[in-house]
């Protein structure tokens, strides 16, 4: 399951039944305050390992993967956000503490198609930056059921999303390819610690992710990369790519 906090309540989106692997297209709404979880508007489609991210106060879900029983896995690029106004009715269905209500049958009406990423990014990383919305990581399900050490890891691509134009673009490269880890918002950048780089192959490398905006040449739409600089972490220092900075505490 992917989750995202909206509006001080934890949205929690999909995920495995826990029966074999059939996602599921259940969406789980917290109340911390009071102790409270309630069904919000069901998923467009069933999925597990999605992304989701709050930006502009909007909840946007993309990615995953899905797989019926005795049928092949199915790779998802789709995006969709959430409609303000299933957001507010979702509010509505506050009940008495400890009480749990389920929400109607609408999920047409609650999630927005937006335009779909240029891959497939399931159980990537998914942060906002510049007023934009950045994927960095994920798997790609190019090289799906191939274990290590054949398999070649994850793809080290990052793609943004600019809300307003309704449009995805790449974003350059990542210095490693990683799925399972969390981009955490910290002074004007995004702090990535762990993950898996490849099946059953976990990394320490710390990143801090900022990023520029590239001057256009010749084209009126801005493109947008990633400066990534490398945290102080427990592995040994050592030089990068180009437009790495040397690694440090911050």
């Amino acid at each position: 399951a992917s989750s995202a906090v909206l509006g001080g309540e934890l949205w929690v989106l999909g995920g495995d039944t826990g029966t074999g692997p059939n996602a599921t297209t259940n969406v789980w709404v917290l109340d911390a305050q009071l102790s409270q979880w309630r069904a919000g508007p069901p998923l467009p489609t069933a999925r597990k390992l999605s992304l989701a991210v709050v930006h502009a106060n909007s909840l946007y879900m993309m990615s995953g993967r899905r797989q019926d029983e005795g049928r092949k896995p199915e790779f998802l690029k789709d995006c969709w956000k959430l409609n303000d106004s299933a957001h507010v009715d979702s509010a509505s269905l506050r009940t008495p503490r400890h009480s749990l209500q389920m929400w109607p049958s609408r999920s047409e009406a609650a999630w927005e198609r937006c335009a779909s990423l240029p891959a497939v990014v399931m159980a990537g990383t998914v942060g906002v930056l510049n007023n934009r919305i950045f994927t960095m990581g994920g798997d790609n399900g190019a090289h799906f059921g191939m274990v290590s050490p054949d398999n070649p890891g994850y793809p080290k691509m990052a793609y943004v999303y600019d809300s307003y134009e309704d449009a995805w673009s790449s974003a350059g490269s990542t210095p490693e390819g990683f799925v399972t880890t969390t981009a955490i918002p910290w002074q004007d950048g995004l702090v990535l610690n762990g993950g898996e780089v490849k099946p059953r192959v976990r990394t320490n490398h710390t990143w801090l992710v900022r990023s520029i905006e590239v001057p256009p040449r010749r084209r009126r739409r801005q493109r947008w990369t990633l400066w990534r600089r490398r945290v102080r972490s427990a592995v040994e220092p050592g030089s990068h790519k180009a437009r790495f900075n040397a690694p440090g505490s911050y």
